[in-house]
């Protein structure tokens, strides 16, 4: 049985400052990447990209790279769907560009919290579940609402996923890929995850939500990344703030209560010394 890990660098970071968005979202796939195999450098990686290729090899953070087999056109997620479908993979670990490793995923151990934190492997979750993933914690309701589906049924983030390969969810992946080529009243301006939760709520898959520490967000993040200047201090921190202190003390607070696993975070390159410092957030035992 095969276990990897797979990207997807087919679009522009829509966070990034200026014009070389292209640029923008290569920088940050091999942040990712690099933080990936650091902590899990015997996890084979795939990408799948049609640009930048020759950069991507140099790297050596990637085992495989893939064709994008898609023409994207306004669905500009289309080839991560395709991905998804197309992973080499029994059992596969989906990872946006903009997530920064933490762990060991098959000996989950978290740095700094030898005391306290469970050991285990990430792919475990697959023995009694065909899927795993976190819930939405931005609160974009909006652009994650269909009417056929109740208010009640929760919303997801597809930035972290992960399957077994089986009839099941490949089922699912391709219900996905259709609901999202096909919408007749497609929105440019959401994202692949309303049609991700319509697919799941009319599928057989059987789900676990993961701990939110292995898609660890920050609620008042969405819709946050300018500078800063709606800030609010209380009790929420901006992702982009203008007042770092608070808002790192803010993380330092949640690491300590949930050790975290994966961060996802929008400006990633922009805190990407926080994050790999550690020192801004983490807790010695």
């Amino acid at each position: 049985m095969s276990r990897g890990v797979i990207y997807c660098m087919d679009g522009k970071n829509e966070n990034t400052v200026g014009s070389t968005t292209e640029d923008f979202f290569l920088k940050e796939t091999l942040i990712s990447a690099e933080s990936l195999k650091k902590n899990n450098p015997e996890l084979p990686v795939t990408i799948f990209s049609n640009v930048h290729q020759d950069i991507l090899k140099k790297s050596s953070f990637f085992d495989n790279i893939l064709p994008c087999t898609e023409k994207k056109g306004n669905r500009k997620f289309i080839n991560k769907i395709a991905s998804c479908i197309n992973s080499p993979y029994d059992e596969t670990l989906f990872l946006d560009g903009d997530t920064l490793v933490l762990v060991n995923f098959q000996d989950v151990l978290t740095y700094g919290y030898d005391k306290h934190s469970d050991r285990g492997n990430i792919f475990d979750i697959l023995r009694n579940f065909d899927m795993a993933f976190c819930l939405e914690s931005l609160g974009c309701a909006k652009a994650m609402s269909h009417f056929s589906i109740p208010d009640t049924f929760s919303r997801f983030n597809t930035g972290v996923l992960l399957w077994k390969n089986n009839e099941t969810t490949q089922n699912l992946f391709r219900d996905w890929f259709v609901n999202y080529r096909d919408s007749i009243n497609f929105d440019p301006s959401k994202n692949d995850q309303w049609q991700f939760r319509m697919s799941i709520w009319n599928s057989r898959v059987r789900f676990c939500i993961l701990d939110h520490a292995y898609n660890q967000r920050f609620y008042t993040e969405a819709g946050s990344c300018g500078n800063g200047d709606h800030v609010v201090k209380k009790p929420f921190y901006y992702h982009y703030p203008n007042d770092f202190d608070l808002f790192w003390e803010h993380v330092k607070r949640m690491n300590n209560t949930n050790p975290f696993k994966i961060v996802h975070d929008r400006l990633l390159i922009h805190n990407k010394e926080k994050w790999c410092g550690r020192r801004n957030y983490e807790r010695r035992i």
